[in-house]
């Protein structure tokens, strides 16, 4: 939950939001601080959505948000957004359907909007000694808990740069910094 609390300050007051993968709700606490006028939730395990609503109505924030079960999929056309926040979300796609994804999200993105996101990366060095062995494992319990079949963590940074988004920011965090935000 530190990743997406270091996200929070780079969201403008007001802005229209769409949190997707949203999982639990728990950073609603912090998010409250940034006055926003609306945001979209959207989450594909209805567990998690009753979970964040759940949290939402303990930060009376259930007026400003809308709770949508379902994946980018189910964005109209007319969706459009300040910002979009994918956090630990685009790790569970391979590289070419997390590229496909993130481009399907930037359309919904309004002019000047930004993409926050927080995720796992890849290491190199000694600190890949330390991460692989955890990578592997998190793989492994997406894989027999969701059922999520991607072994690799996609290079979110690199398509984000080659794409033409600027990095205004960025943290390491986590184990051997593994955690970027």
């Amino acid at each position: 939950i530190n990743a997406q609390r270091d996200l929070l300050v780079h969201i403008p007051l007001n802005a229209t939001i769409l949190w997707i993968g949203g999982g639990t709700g728990k950073i609603f606490s912090d998010l409250k601080s940034r006055n926003p006028q609306s945001i979209t939730y959207l989450e594909a395990s209805i567990q998690m959505l009753k979970r964040a609503q759940r949290e939402a109505e303990k930060y009376n924030m259930t007026s400003s948000v809308v709770f949508r079960h379902g994946t980018e999929s189910n964005l109209s056309q007319n969706d459009s957004f300040d910002v979009i926040i994918t956090a630990f979300f685009l790790d569970q796609f391979p590289q070419k359907e997390m590229e496909n994804l993130a481009k399907k999200l930037s359309e919904h993105l309004r002019m000047n909007g930004q993409r926050l996101y927080a995720d796992f990366e890849e290491r190199t060095g000694v600190a890949a000694l330390l991460t692989k062995p955890l990578i592997w494992s998190m793989y492994l319990f997406f894989y027999l808990t969701s059922g999520v079949k991607n072994g690799r963590l996609p290079n979110v940074a690199r398509f984000f740069i080659q794409n033409g988004y600027q990095k205004r920011w960025r943290r390491r965090s986590g184990v051997a910094g593994m955690v970027i935000s």
